[in-house]
């Protein structure tokens, strides 16, 4: 109903309808360049048509130009066209104002067939002549109305024939007769030259016809005129090369001005003939001003000019190209004034069913359907200087096709499925607009999308979807995913109730949603949007009515869209533009802009449109046929009527009040619309218009860039390398290629004899300590001599009776011996418990280890080193069950043939631009065929060098095996590879600071790394991926480590109270000969003391002596002042002169001493 509304509210409402699109060529989209063309001007009409002539093949297309609005109009006919043709004649018949042909070319054979045009009907018509001529290689012709009648005039020869004929047609008599002007071209003209060709111009003045012949190379040439009522010749005349006119001269158009024939020669003049004086001495000339004249291009005479279109002309005087421009000659007395009417425009020819996408500041516009053809070419628009280039490809297109599916991103776009020539498709093409390769990509997958036409599709790195479609039994709602890194398919879901054929696709934020197409193989709109959360894997509610019609243009802004024209069935167009927001509600308008089956793209701040299907009018259409069609809607003028506030398409920034292009070395996306963001370092960006930090490429092998937001990448200086994507030179000789192993070693005791020096240090001084205290402190002696543990050994007399004593010497060396049994019990306990083992390593056959071992495990970490790495190297909070193995989305491990208890991952970067990578794997069982391998796919996932060290628990308890390997990656679509060896390890103990029984693994390299893993720079676009495998091959040999103690506890006992009872028996020894020296000394003080004694008693009795003796001896002789000598030498004295024990006896029997 809302329909039927919108309808008769643009049949009442056509004039005041707002017009949104624009055409980007003043004229539109015209003939495509050609020569020789058919052309004739319809005063009725104020129109040109212009039919065929010669491109790349002969062509049968009618067209008008408008010259009141200088518009171009393609007609297609309501019935059968003349056969493709070139050098036909063209004119306007009055009798039924029609535009007719006659005669031509085409390819193989030569026509004299009749055709007319019938503009109300747009319908050709066949004229059957009575009496034609033969057909004419070469012609000219002169439509002309005499006494009210109508008549064509036509000169020319037949093949291989030197002689000009004429022939008159009434149109009246629907009659040709022969004519009286015939002449030898032989006479101006060299027949085996290939350049030359006869060229004959016919003017009509009142009754006499005016005939130029000549030479196309030459200006030799005749010139009759003719009566034609009398038909007679009244004059003729031979002209020819002389001073004033130059050889290889060009004659084009001609025109009669009152008696004057006007035709233009060169380049740069026209030829002024006085047809009542046309001898050669009367000639002259005027120069043309303005632009460059075309050659071989028809034209029409009209007010006193000259119309020309096509041909071809020169572009700087040397270059010369094929044009479809109109060109009008204004004739003056004394000049020409040569303008533009229409300029000459290159665009891709008139198609439906195509695409057209944004990329680097350019349109990209690929394959679609003609009237009657298909197309596989390659368009590039560059919207500041409206020119288009037809790209010759380096490698082979997809096939010719339409009504695929198409995306864009970064610097590719991509085509699938379609139509060509053989039918239905599900091939998949992507196109690098940087390198300008078409490549083909072959799935690996077994289950695929069906071979259909109509389906959508949109790309989100890595991945592309493909919704929809139709084959020739059914319409489809399937959603696909299509994964660039393994190419492979994987069907995300199968809608039962919306299917949709021609749908337009958007995705955002994680959700995918198509609208904007038909429900049914007829065109009927689709009312309902397909909605899927791609995220979650389910599907979401979608807007109703988001388009009125079917095919036509939408667009997605992020949760909003914009849907512009459509169809019904391809009964009736939709003349509405449309805004819906998330929720449904927005607004619609009645315009004058309907399209369906067009290309379209968004770019800058416009919506740009080519082809589309024909329509003449809201409910004539015509669904296969083209409308030749280049324009852009602008959001501003949109935006201005109710502020949509849509953001500059991607690739652009927001400058105050319009939006301005990224400069090489910049980009910008959805996220930075006010601002173009730089390229880091290592990378590049030479072109304008990025939209992906994905284009900002990794500088080649050889180079590097130590600059952010860098156009191009330095040279790399001698005597360094620089990896793809360096950020600065590396030392030649730091290059990554060695392999390092660290293995588990042969059991050694891990105690140093440190501490058992500073125990033996720390007794002794505690020891010597309390001895200078027993010294010192008299109550502390009486302390040690009560633990004296040697009372048996302090008598030393022989054959004395030995008695038991406690003495203080006995208590010292008790000390000592007890601090002395302290370290020799600590130290060789010690000793016992550490280096009593003994342990044996052999290698034997693994099926025999498993008599034993249910299971090998060990625990594994594997550390990938990226040098240099070009992006982020991120960790993201996920849930636990999907973080084992990712740090994100783009980052992650997948390990094959592996069982595990536990696994971890973590990322980082380091200040030297290094991204680690650790990943862990609890109580792992590797098999005879293990993989883990770590994908990178960010942004720009690149690295200057890999290493790689995996490290695993050993069964010897303190140890592990550790192998580093290390390369420098290289572009290629296969991982970079690390090859291990696994020998499984079996370690048994039975000493208890061990456990009894262990298992693991001991790692060797296998194999020197393979270089790989890097996508090459054409890759970028689609999948930028940096990948590296471990692979680990498990040996057929196993590795069995045992340990046990060398003695056992009771020899370890015994020897240790030996070693205490010897320890005894020294220091009671020690005891012994000190105590035995400390008795001499003191013996021989006594005796010192004892001789002492004696002198001083023998001075005492010579004392006495003399008293008694008075004869002998006089009292008062005896000094009263006497003084002892001095004792130590009295002593020596008293030794050496005391007489010996017998002289004694002697003298006491002699004198009769006595003792006192």
């Amino acid at each position: 109903m809302l329909l039927i509304t919108l309808f008769f509210m643009a049949r009442s409402q056509s004039s005041s309808m707002d017009k949104f699109s624009k055409e980007i060529h003043e004229t539109g989209i015209g003939p495509e360049p050609r020569e020789y063309s058919s052309i004739a001007y319809s005063s009725l009409l104020n129109k040109i048509f212009i039919f065929g002539g010669f491109s790349k093949s002969y062509l049968d297309d009618l067209w008008t130009f408008d010259l009141t609005s200088l518009h171009w109009s393609i007609i297609y006919p309501n019935s059968i066209s003349p056969t493709k043709r070139s050098t036909a004649s063209g004119f306007i018949s009055n009798q039924y104002d029609e535009f007719c042909i006659y005669g031509g070319k085409t390819k193989g054979y030569i026509l004299n067939d009749m055709w007319c045009f019938n503009s109300q009907y747009r319908m050709w018509r066949e004229v059957y002549q009575s009496f034609k001529p033969p057909p004419f290689e070469s012609f000219g012709y002169k439509k002309f109305e005499l006494n009210g009648n109508e008549y064509l005039l036509i000169i020319g020869n037949e093949i291989l024939e030197k002689v000009a004929k004429s022939y008159m047609y009434d149109f009246s008599e629907n009659t040709w007769n022969a004519w009286i002007v015939t002449f030898d071209i032989t006479s101006f003209m060299i027949i085996l030259s290939v350049d030359q060709k006869l060229m004959i111009n016919i003017e009509v003045y009142e009754d006499l016809a005016i005939v130029l012949a000549y030479s196309s190379c030459d200006i030799n040439g005749k010139l009759f005129i003719s009566n034609i009522t009398s038909s007679l010749i009244t004059k003729e005349v031979d002209f020819f090369t002389y001073n004033q006119f130059p050889d290889k001269y060009f004659i084009s158009g001609c025109i009669l001005i009152d008696h004057y024939l006007f035709s233009q020669y060169l380049s740069c003049r026209y030829l002024i003939i006085d047809i009542f004086s046309p001898e050669q001495e009367n000639w002259s000339f005027i120069y043309i001003y303005g632009q460059v004249p075309f050659r071989n291009a028809p034209y029409i005479a009209l007010d006193n000019s000259i119309i020309y279109f096509g041909g071809f002309t020169f572009f700087y005087s040397e270059v010369f190209y094929i044009t479809n421009g109109i060109q009008r000659h204004m004739i003056y007395p004394t000049y020409v004034s040569s303008i533009t009417q229409a300029e000459h425009y290159i665009s891709p020819p008139n198609r439906l069913a195509h695409s057209m996408h944004s990329i680097r500041g350019k349109l990209w516009l690929f394959g679609g359907k003609g009237q009657d053809t298909l197309f596989a070419d390659t368009w590039s628009y560059d919207p500041v200087t409206n020119i288009w280039n037809l790209l010759n490809t380096i490698n082979k297109s997809p096939t010719a096709r339409s009504h695929f599916a198409s995306a864009s991103g970064t610097d590719i776009f991509i085509i699938w499925g379609g139509e060509d020539d053989s039918g239905l498709t599900n091939d998949m093409f992507i196109y690098n607009v940087i390198k300008n390769t078409w490549t083909e990509k072959i799935s690996s997958s077994l289950s695929i999308p069906s071979k259909r036409k109509g389906a959508c599709m949109v790309f989100e790195v890595p991945f592309a979807y493909i919704y929809g479609g139709m084959d020739s039994n059914k319409l489809y709602g399937d959603l696909w995913r299509y994964d660039f890194r393994d190419n492979t398919y994987e069907i995300l879901y199968e809608s039962k109730d919306i299917k949709c054929v021609f749908c337009s696709c958007n995705i955002y934020e994680g959700v995918f949603s198509a609208a904007g197409g038909g429900s049914d193989s007829e065109g009927n709109k689709q009312t309902n949007e397909f909605k899927y959360d791609i995220v979650n894997m389910k599907t979401l509610p979608g807007r109703t009515d988001l388009c009125f019609g079917s095919e036509g243009i939408y667009i997605g802004f992020g949760i909003s869209a914009l849907c512009i024209g459509g169809h019904i069935g391809y009964r009736m167009l939709i003349p509405v533009l449309s805004f819906r927001y998330y929720d449904g509600i927005g607004y619609s308008s009645v315009s004058q802009d309907v399209v369906y089956s067009a290309a379209f793209a968004f770019h800058n701040y416009d919506i740009y449109i080519h082809g589309g299907g024909y329509y003449l009018s809201q409910t004539v259409l015509f669904k296969d046929l083209p409308l030749p069609y280049f324009g852009k809607i602008s959001i501003d003028y949109i935006d201005s009527f109710n502020n949509l506030k849509i953001n500059c398409s991607e690739g652009f920034y927001f400058d105050k009040t319009s939006c301005k292009i990224c400069p090489p070395g910049t980009y910008s996306n959805s996220s930075s619309p006010f601002e173009c963001l730089k390229c880091p370092k290592g990378c590049y960006n030479p072109y304008k218009g990025a939209t992906s930090i994905r284009q900002c490429y990794p500088c080649e092998e050889g180079t590097f860039n130590d600059k952010y937001g860098a156009k191009a990448c330095k040279i790399c200086p001698e005597g360094f390398q620089c990896s793809t994507g360096s950020q600065k030179p590396y030392d030649s000789s730091t290059k990554l290629s060695s392999i390092q192993s660290i293995q588990p070693k042969i059991y050694k005791t891990n105690n140093s004899n440190s501490w058992e020096n500073w125990f033996q240090y720390a007794v002794g001084i505690t020891v010597i300590a309390f001895i200078i205290l027993t010294l010192k402190f008299n109550r502390i002696q009486q302390l040690i001599m009560n633990i004296d543990y040697f009372t048996s050994s302090h008598n030393h007399e022989i054959g004395e009776f030995m008695q038991l004593k406690k003495t203080l010497i006995g208590g010292i060396f008790t000390i000592i011996f007890f601090g002395a049994s302290i370290v020799i019990i600590v130290s060789v306990i010690m000793v016992y418990m550490t280096e009593n083992i003994t342990e044996i390593k052999t290698l034997m056959p693994l099926v025999i280890l498993e008599n034993n071992v249910n299971k090998f495990s060990a625990n594994i970490m594997i550390k990938f080193m990226l040098h240099n790495y070009g992006d982020l190297c991120a960790q993201k909070d996920m849930d636990q069950t999907y973080s084992s193995r990712y740090c994100s989305d783009n980052l992650y491990i997948t390990v094959d043939n592996i069982d595990t208890k536990g696994e971890s991952i973590k990322c980082s970067k380091d200040t030297e631009n290094s991204c680690q990578v650790v990943y862990q794997c609890y109580k792992c069982e590797i098999s005879i065929n293990s993989a883990v391998k770590l994908t990178l796919s960010e942004d720009s996932s690149y690295s200057t060098g890999i290493t790689v060290n995996v490290t695993s628990d050993s069964s010897i308890p303190e140890s592990s095996s550790s192998v580093f390997m290390s390369l420098s990656p290289t572009p290629g679509s296969e991982p970079s590879q690390f090859y291990f060896s696994v020998i499984p390890s079996y370690f048994t103990s039975t000493i208890s600071l061990f456990p009894h029984e262990l298992t693991g693994y001991h790692l060797s390299p296998a194999s020197t790394p393979s270089q790989g893993s890097e996508n090459y720079i054409e890759d970028l676009s689609v999948a930028t991926q940096l990948s590296v495998q471990v692979n680990f091959n498990k040996l057929s040999t196993g590795l069995y480590t045992s340990r046990y103690q060398g003695q056992s506890a009771l020899i370890f006992i015994s020897g240790l109270f030996g070693t205490l009872s010897g320890l005894s028996g020294i220091v009671g020894i020690a005891m012994s000969y000190s105590e035995e020296i400390i008795v001499r000394k003191r013996k021989k003080k006594d005796k010192r003391t004892t001789l002492e004694r004696i002198i001083e008693n023998q001075h005492i009795c010579q004392m006495n002596f003399k008293e008694n003796n008075d004869d002998d001896v006089n009292s008062s002789q005896i000094p009263r002042n006497f003084v002892a000598p001095d004792m130590t030498s009295s002593i020596e004295s008293l030794r050496l002169a005391m007489p010996t024990a017998s002289v004694l006896t002697s003298n006491y029997k002699k004198n009769n001493w006595v003792s006192s």
